[in-house]
């Protein structure tokens, strides 16, 4: 009988989250639509590498939020947070990309820094599935390459040379902060964390308690977060296109509103469930 009460209980969580899954599937059809259309102004343009930035992130962003409605309707949106703080990571360069489009180079050009730290730590690797005299040739390679723009990423501090953490040369929180999205970074990197960290804090979501001499974890399907990371998700991923629609005119505007209405009446039915009635 154990496997008709699992079922029974991801049958009746998909019902209490419905609107919100409903909202992140209507996002994952009309993102494959977007996508797929051949003549919606955004095209692959080798002269215009911001073009390719929208498309790639445009592309990533959907894998994961199909993972994260598998994961959500599975019951275990707790482990679809990665995902989600990853789509808000993207959202956040494409905001700050949009408005500053001579940082798009800074963006491409950081990546020979980040291929660089790579094969390094390749080639102190033990592993004997590397082909370290191919990744040393082509890191002597990226190591010209870097040492032509790292001035354009490192700063000086006690007269010691540093590299930036990102491309931005700004952290998340202070670029979110910047393109308007800081009270979301709260949410999601700090409220959220504990699902990502491990934190002691994490073990509220996991450990119910004691029977006797024996402590009792949950393990499997919960409706934790799963109404607010279909939710979220969705949102960014709309916030994703109406970029992209802005800046290559996508045409796609008269698609993106019945889809953020279906999202904002999922938002206002959860709001109103939970206000007590007298």
């Amino acid at each position: 009988m154990r496997w008709l009460q699992t079922h029974i209980s991801i049958l009746l969580l998909r019902f209490n989250n419905r609107r919100e899954l409903h909202a992140l599937s209507k996002a994952l059809h009309l993102g494959r639509k977007a996508m797929a259309h051949q003549n919606n102004g955004l095209v692959w343009d080798e002269d215009n590498h911001y073009s390719k930035v929208v498309i790639v992130f445009l592309i990533k962003s959907l894998h994961r939020l199909t993972s994260i409605q598998l994961l959500c309707k599975k019951g275990l949106a707790k482990d679809a947070v990665p995902l989600l703080r990853a789509m808000f990571e993207e959202l956040v360069d494409l905001n700050y990309m949009s408005r500053n489009r001579e940082r798009v180079s800074d963006f491409i050009e950081y990546d020979t820094y980040e291929r660089y730290k790579m094969g390094r730590a390749l080639l102190r690797s033990n592993s004997e599935n590397i082909d370290k005299a191919r990744v040393a040739a082509r890191n002597t390679e990226l190591s010209a390459q870097w040492e032509a723009i790292k001035h354009r990423f490192t700063y000086t501090a006690n007269d010691k040379e540093y590299i930036f953490r990102r491309w931005t040369r700004e952290n998340v929180r202070e670029l979110s902060e910047k393109v308007g999205l800081g009270s979301m970074y709260d949410y999601l990197f700090a409220h959220l964390s504990t699902y990502v960290h491990s934190s002691p804090i994490a073990a509220d979501d996991y450990v119910l308690g004691r029977s006797g001499d024996s402590v009792v974890l949950s393990v499997g399907a919960s409706p934790t977060l799963v109404g607010e990371v279909a939710a979220t998700s969705s949102a960014i991923y709309l916030d994703m296109l109406r970029i992209a629609h802005a800046d290559f005119n996508m045409d796609i505007e008269a698609l993106i509103a019945p889809v953020e209405r279906v999202l904002q009446h999922a938002r206002e039915t959860r709001q109103a469930s939970r206000i007590p009635s007298n």
